[in-house]
């Protein structure tokens, strides 16, 4: 079995950069039939290693600080001199971690390797001798941890005795919003996480080292080789349902005879790009509901429906062209944006029974997008009990669009019934009826915020999902040409990840 890891990276004694690996990890995953393949931090290409060899995990190893830039700490540079940081490394971790994302192979993470999965997710790390008031010592020592996650509980009992090589840890207060626990020790730190969508797992100690408990140990490799436990992949059962169904009259020349969603970016089209994200995700039960040029829009092992009358309609009818699929959690998609796969784990890992995608960092990119973003504005408001009071009116001022809405909104399944019994009621007072609706035109050309407005004014509770940036819209010809641009010069990434 080819199992690849990551190595420490340092100086020699002349100045050079050099990548090490200890012999203790060799020795140690050689006892259960595992080959290791060490990265170097300088490669250029480590999707290369995937496409030669039959890889069936990764490893994130120890050694190295990583840079607190990472997970915005601000340290004065004599601090920084104590660190042992390699920029190279932790870009070779990243690498290694949206590949196994993308390829859904399994990742353990080993101390820092542990700590790396939480800063990739978007959390914190914390100085154990300054931000952590405890007796446990975790510097070269051994102490207990318990067991917190029933699952785990099964397999390694509830608690164990391990050894501690670190002096930066994560608490709950800094744990990645993506991750979940299943050991800590008394004072709080953690020593074991995973992602709940994913076959990621990290532990804070060293198995490779001596321990005083190989049991453990042993029982977290097996269940790592046999993809068990916290590393078995669960599709999941929400469905998503794609709004493909406009003209996109805006984007002009550039889908004069296409569907909207249809338009390239980078060699693939949008909903190209949005079903690899959602698959990625686990979302595999896709449906995309079509309306102009229809015949143009066609996809395997996607399910499609037709709104026969989308040139007097707009999304919220579009949306109940398929509503025998809305019978269980859902996630509802515009079809001229993309999005990283963060934010869809954000969604999917979201307990709330309607949730609205927002970004709260989105000033920037409207900045770069347009000459006057102060006319593209639409109110989003959240009181101070955390939930949305108000969406969709394009004539307010920018307090009351500190935040933007994105096109992406899940509903739980008592969401989606909420969701239906409104829709109904306000159908049957306003289908025919060729007046103002809340801040759409009429109801039959009712957006997807005057919807949730609606919800919102029957006393439904609509969550923000909050987000900082990783999105993108494709709404005008403008925005068609400044993506381009910032393609080709690298500063598309201020706002979203491209994946090619």
């Amino acid at each position: 079995m080819w199992i690849v890891i990551s190595q420490r990276n340092d100086l020699n004694q002349y100045g050079d950069r050099m990548d090490t690996l200890e012999n203790n990890y060799i020795n140690y995953f050689e006892k259960f039939g595992i080959k290791l393949i060490p990265i170097s931090n300088s490669t250029k290409n480590i999707n290369s290693y995937f496409e030669k060899f039959p890889i069936s995990g990764i490893i994130l190893s120890g050694g190295n600080d990583i840079n607190p830039e990472l997970y915005n700490k601000k340290i004065n540079e004599s601090e920084k001199k104590k660190l042992f940081i390699s920029n190279e490394r932790d870009e070779t971790e990243k690498e290694l971690l949206r590949i196994a994302i993308k390829k859904k192979i399994p990742v353990l993470g080993i101390c820092r390797g542990m700590q790396f999965i939480n800063v990739f997710f978007k959390g914190k790390l914390i100085n154990i001798k300054e931000e952590n008031q405890s007796e446990i010592g975790h510097l070269a020592t051994e102490h207990t941890i318990k067991i917190i996650n029933n699952k785990a509980k099964k397999l390694l009992n509830n608690e164990s005795r391990i050894n501690s090589y670190h002096g930066y840890g994560i608490n709950k207060k800094t744990l990645s919003s993506e991750l979940e626990i299943f050991a800590q020790t008394d004072d709080a730190l953690i020593e074991g996480l995973y992602h709940p969508l994913f076959p990621i797992v990290g532990i804070q100690w060293h198995p490779e080292r001596k321990s005083p408990d190989e049991r453990i140990n042993n029982k977290l490799i097996e269940a790592f080789l046999k993809k068990e436990l916290f590393w078995k992949i669960k599709n999941k059962k929400m469905k998503t349902i794609i709004l493909a169904a406009g003209m996109g009259t805006r984007l002009g020349k550039y889908n004069s005879n296409l569907p909207k969603c249809l338009l390239e970016f980078n060699k693939k089209t949008l909903i190209e790009r949005q079903i690899e994200t959602l698959r990625a995700c686990g979302l595999n039960d896709i449906i995309v509901v079509k309306g102009y040029m229809s015949k143009k829009l066609q996809m395997p092992n996607v399910k499609f429906y037709f709104n026969k009358d989308f040139a007097n309609t707009n999304m919220v009818e579009t949306l109940f062209c398929a509503e025998k699929e809305m019978d269980d959690e859902l996630l509802v998609c515009y079809s001229d944006i993309l999005y990283d796969k963060e934010i869809i784990n954000k969604i999917t890992s979201s307990h709330v029974d309607i949730g609205v995608v927002v970004d709260k960092d989105y000033w920037d990119y409207w900045n770069a997008r347009m000459d006057e973003p102060e006319k593209d504005m639409e109110s989003l408001v959240i009181d101070e009990q955390g939930k949305i009071i108000e969406m969709g009116d394009t004539t307010c001022s920018r307090d009351k669009a500190k935040v933007r809405y994105v096109g992406l909104i899940k509903f739980s399944k008592k969401g989606v019934q909420a969701l239906k019994k409104v829709y109904q009621e306000n159908k049957e007072k306003y289908f025919d009826k060729d007046e103002q609706w809340l801040k759409s035109k009429s109801f039959k050309k009712a957006y997807m915020t005057s919807m949730l407005q609606a919800l919102i004014n029957e006393g439904y509770r609509v969550d923000p999902i909050i987000i900082s940036r990783g999105w993108m819209e494709f709404d005008t010809e403008e925005d068609y040409e400044k993506a381009n641009l910032w393609l080709k010069d690298g500063s598309i990434k201020r706002f979203i990840n491209i994946e090619k």
